[in-house]
């Protein structure tokens, strides 16, 4: 007797595989695109997992000024001053580049790296100036209406950045804590050289501007 035709062999779509018992089973596919947890949305390829509205509006080359307060690195002043913000790690991570230059030709530059905690959905910031003095771990920023801050706590001080991206401006204000009286820093630029008036266990007096720098798109 010939052979029952049975019709074509079942050729499982893209979207299925195999199972051992030779059923098909739904494997993902480009037609099920991934969800991005926080829009509920499919996730596309310039949209990372980590992606975070504080850092997105940070991003590209500004051009602007700092003004420095008086202390021991010198007179009140106001220095031209620039920073970008760039993605890095195929977008899951920012990386952030500040430099200015004096007036006698020496500049000031810091590099820091932002990323988010993927459970808490927090901000975290790694950031080393020429200084020199590299934290040994990433602090915890806060995110609130449009104000991305954090407070960085060292053997050498406490400092308060405070980051603002609107209408095509970027503030970025550094602010130091100081015991009254006491000297803020010791030598040239930069958080490694917090002098002994600063606040280092918390008591100190209230945060005060040091470093102020307003930036344009440029």
């Amino acid at each position: 007797m010939p052979p029952r035709n049975e019709g074509p062999a079942h050729t499982p779509p893209a979207h299925e595989g195999l199972a051992d018992d030779g059923h098909a089973f739904d494997t993902p596919s480009s037609d099920h695109p991934e969800q991005d947890p926080r829009t509920q949305g499919p996730r596309t390829q310039d949209q990372p997992l980590h992606d975070h509205p504080a850092l997105a509006g940070l991003l590209g080359h500004w051009r602007g000024s700092t003004h420095l307060a008086a202390g021991p690195w010198g007179p009140e002043r106001t220095v031209d001053a620039e920073v970008t913000y760039r993605r890095v790690a195929g977008g899951f991570a920012v990386v952030q580049s500040y430099r200015h230059v004096e007036a006698d030709g020496t500049h000031f530059e810091g590099h820091g790296m932002f990323t988010v905690d993927p459970d808490h959905q927090d901000v975290l910031w790694y950031y080393v100036d020429s200084a020199g003095l590299a934290p040994e771990a990433p602090a915890r920023c806060q995110w609130h209406e449009g104000v991305l801050r954090v407070e960085r706590h060292g053997n050498a001080g406490w400092t308060r950045h405070t980051l603002r991206a609107d209408g095509g401006v970027l503030r970025h204000v550094t602010e130091l804590r100081t015991h009254a009286g006491g000297a803020a820093w010791e030598g040239g630029l930069g958080e490694g050289n917090l002098g002994e008036g600063v606040g280092a266990n918390g008591t100190g007096t209230a945060y005060t501007p040091f470093m102020t720098s307003v930036f344009r798109k440029g």
